[in-house]
């Protein structure tokens, strides 16, 4: 993931871009290019379903600071693909 999103930001994909959900001491999350010059009251962040594969890892955790890419439930999603292109930063405690 860490690749894809230096790829996008290399390639000015979160340009424009809002961070459209913050929760104190939990995450900020952006990415979404449905985000880009949207209006106030615009739902965001359920433009076309574009994943990635995941990458689930014993090392990789969400301490303060992690970034990480967004994915939908287990229930909906066997594979745990990630979102192609949203991302969060992690704000509050370490949860693995």
């Amino acid at each position: 993931h860490r690749d894809n999103f230096i790829r996008l930001a290399k390639a000015k994909h979160y340009d424009g871009t809002l961070f459209y959900r913050v929760i104190k001491d939990f995450v900020i999350q952006g990415g979404s290019s449905d985000s880009r010059n949207a209006i106030k009251g615009s739902e965001i962040g359920y433009g076309k379903p574009i994943v990635i594969d995941a990458e689930i890892k014993p090392h990789h955790y969400h301490k303060k600071g992690a970034l990480a890419a967004p994915r939908q439930p287990d229930r909906v999603n066997f594979f745990k693909e990630s979102d192609i292109s949203q991302f969060y930063i992690v704000q509050g405690r370490k949860y693995s």
